[in-house]
């Protein structure tokens, strides 16, 4: 299970700096991944709010500064 969680994130972080100013796209493409990846609903909600949380820090964060 740690291994798909790192998967998703590795993704996530690149599909974050291939679009960076495609935000709703992104977003919606991971959780159409997520949902392929995982049935269980509990397991989506915690997943999306990681993958939200590592957004935050990898694309968030960096964008606030630099504007």
């Amino acid at each position: 299970m740690n291994i798909f969680k790192r998967i998703i994130e590795v993704i996530y972080v690149t599909i974050v700096f291939i679009t960076p100013e495609k935000i709703y796209l992104r977003n919606f493409f991971i959780l159409i991944f997520i949902r392929f990846l995982y049935k269980n609903t509990l397991t989506l909600q915690i997943t999306i709010k990681n993958i939200d949380l590592i957004g935050i820090i990898f694309y968030g964060l960096p964008n606030y500064i630099l504007k």
